[in-house]
């Protein structure tokens, strides 16, 4: 009775391992076998090793199947393969080698029999081949506008640079590429600037230092059709003139006309600008002593002279980097962020000493003198930006009543 429950048990073992198996199988995994264990029947052993056999061709089979997914199409099978896979292996060689032939130019590739795949696939040649026919309609313009346009064109090699096409003459003239010689140095900035950007096309504003020139670029990436190489196409346009009406009226908007130096918009501008920046910096704000004085007994146009004399002072004696402007009439604002207040006020006793200099050598009919204040802007004060200069403007009026009082003491 008790060896009937033992074979009852193992076949009831067996039985559930081939289940285990069969389930593992039908969830997607590869890697199960079945073990072989004592007691076993004939007929089962027979089994499970059938089954292992399919287990492991299963595993291949996937392998297989996972690597053409991927792309792998090296892939050869060790084991037995649906014709529909074989099949579909074949296919992808023979697309890949059409895909080849496609990109060494030949758009008469097509695929047939394969449903949708065949339709994209002969619809995206069909696409090159209208791209290919307006290239070379494209090529025929560029050699078009060679020949007839006043513009000036450079077709060049995007790899090497070299120069394809090459005009400067103006319409109907001869084509004349003499001037390539000495435009090398624009041309490496025309292909430098298109390396330098992600789009296909790019505009901008170019300076030619050599011929004291401003052009409007207009740049564009295209393929030359024949050899199918990618090539800049630059067309230049002379703005010189609109680039000097342009910088006359920008100068004209941030400059005082009668000096030359900034104006009161551009000063006011440079101090907000200092304080978004958080930047410390000092300013002198200067008053023209006896200028109203001048103008009612000499007349204005040795007032204006006065008021070149001082400017043309000050600018000799304050570095290329501080600011120095009008803030409107008899008033002057310096601006110095790299200077602490008292580097400015070195720079004014600089200037004070050129001053006195000047009144002792010329005879103008005027005598130059000047009353100034200082004020220095800390990052971790809050003050406006005219805070700062009502700062500074009242020690200026504060120094300007102490030499009124100063002559009057003299009269008496």
């Amino acid at each position: 009775m008790g060896g009937d429950i033992r074979v009852e048990q193992q076949k009831k073992s067996a039985v559930m391992r081939i289940g285990y198996f069969i389930d593992s199988i039908l969830a997607g995994g590869t890697d199960q076998t079945i073990t072989l264990e004592q007691g076993d029947s004939k007929e089962e052993l027979e089994l499970i090793q059938k089954l292992n056999i399919f287990a492991k061709r299963n595993k291949a089979l996937d392998e297989y199947t996972l690597g053409l997914a991927k792309g792998d199409l090296t892939l050869t099978p060790h084991v037995i393969i649906p014709s529909g896979l074989l099949e579909l292996h074949s296919t992808l060689l023979h697309f890949i080698w059409k895909m080849n032939q496609i990109s060494q130019g030949d758009l008469e590739q097509r695929i047939d029999g394969m449903g949708q795949f065949s339709a994209a696939f002969n619809d995206m040649v069909e696409q090159l081949r209208k791209r290919d026919r307006e290239l070379a309609e494209s090529r025929n313009v560029v050699e078009a506008l060679w020949a007839y346009s006043s513009v000036i064109i450079f077709v060049t090699d995007a790899q090497t640079g070299e120069v394809i096409f090459g005009k400067r003459e103006g319409a109907g003239a001869p084509a004349d590429t003499s001037f390539l010689a000495t435009s090398q140095n624009v041309i490496e900035m025309l292909n430098k600037r298109m390396r330098d950007v992600t789009e296909s096309s790019a505009e901008w504003d170019l300076y030619v230092e050599a011929e004291n020139k401003w052009y409007k670029v207009k740049t564009m990436t295209m393929s030359w059709t024949g050899d199918h190489h990618k090539v800049y196409f630059h067309m230049l346009f002379d703005i010189s003139e609109h680039k000097a009406i342009q910088v006359k009226l920008e100068s004209e908007i941030v400059k005082d006309p009668m000096t030359g130096i900034f104006n009161h918009a551009f000063g006011m501008e440079t101090l907000d600008r200092l304080l978004r920046l958080k930047k410390r910096f000092t300013i002198a704000y200067f008053d023209l002593d006896g200028l109203k004085k001048t103008n009612d007994s000499m007349g204005h146009l040795v007032g204006d002279e006065m008021i070149k004399t001082f400017v043309n002072i000050v600018l000799g004696m304050i570095r290329s980097y501080d600011l120095f402007c009008r803030m409107g009439g008899d008033e002057f604002m310096l601006i110095s962020d790299e200077g602490s207040a008292e580097t400015v006020q070195n720079m004014v006793n600089r200037i004070e000493e050129k001053v006195n200099q000047f009144n002792a050598a010329e005879q103008r009919g005027f005598v130059l003198s000047f009353s100034y204040g200082l004020a220095e802007y800390d990052t971790l004060s809050n003050l406006s930006s005219q805070a700062v200069v009502d700062m500074a403007d009242k020690k200026m009026y504060r120094q300007k009543n102490e030499k009124r009082k100063a002559i009057s003491q003299l009269v008496k």
